[in-house]
């Protein structure tokens, strides 16, 4: 079920371009429920799912780009750096950040013509770098209002 609505979100990102960084931020979000909710191993395999299905799916394949590399696997992540502590916390998550948005610039210069590549790589390093502090802020925002509020309310 988390599979298919990432899905939905994700094709409704593709539908304008404004939305594309904002169905991802809401898949993250769909991700850390399920994990929280059904554990690692089943949210896993609904991200790995979700993936194929966009890249079969979608016509828009930067999406789905961008949620492999971002939106579905670091609610994964997040809280298994964050039981390191201090600034190990920290230093896992913008590595884990760089790789992702390396693999984005790197598919960005396969889709987009040479000329325009060369320009975007140290775009897309600073913002997404700005943009991953914003999303690992609200991720925690949400975790935290979600076990304190709404755990309870959703049946296994």
């Amino acid at each position: 079920m988390g599979a298919a609505l990432s899905v939905v979100l994700l094709w409704l990102g593709t539908v304008t371009a404004v939305l594309d960084m904002s169905a991802v931020v809401l898949c993250g979000i769909v991700t850390m429920l399920l994990a929280a909710e059904t554990g690692v191993r089943m949210s896993s395999c609904s991200v790995a799912v979700c993936t194929v299905l966009c890249a079969v799916l979608l016509h828009d394949k930067t999406v789905c780009v961008l949620y492999a590399a971002v939106g579905g696997f670091y609610p994964l992540l997040k809280p298994a750096a964050e039981k390191l502590g201090g600034i190990r916390t920290w230093l896992l998550k913008l590595v884990a950040i760089f790789i992702s948005i390396g693999l984005y610039v790197l598919s960005l210069y396969i889709f987009v013509p040479a000329e325009a590549g060369k320009f975007l790589i140290p775009i897309a390093f600073t913002l997404g770098t700005a943009c991953f502090v914003l999303y690992d802020v609200l991720l925690t925002r949400f975790f935290i209002i979600y076990f304190r509020r709404f755990r309870g309310m959703f049946g296994k």
